[in-house]
């Protein structure tokens, strides 16, 4: 399943560093509503003193899950639409 640039093997690499990022590290959010939305769901952990949110690989996983597997990028020409 890999492509013209990454194999399989670095795909998956890419993937294991993402989730580990998104477990330890988080992600720094400076958007209130969108914080207090996100604090209803479980397996994301809110530091409010930071307004860093760090999700279990599981929430991760079941986001990949329900994502749609193809979409299109729209350019500002139709000719630079990418599917």
């Amino acid at each position: 399943m890999g492509n013209l640039f990454l194999s399989d093997n670095d795909l998956k690499k890419i993937h294991a560093s993402s989730v580990d990022i998104l477990e330890k590290t988080g992600i720094r959010l400076l958007h209130g509503e969108l914080i207090e939305y996100l604090s209803n769901f479980a397996g994301i952990k809110i530091d409010k003193r930071t307004n860093t949110l760090r999700f279990n690989s599981e929430i991760i996983h079941d986001s990949i899950k329900k994502a749609k597997k193809k979409f299109k990028l729209f350019g500002r020409d139709r000719k630079r639409n990418l599917a």
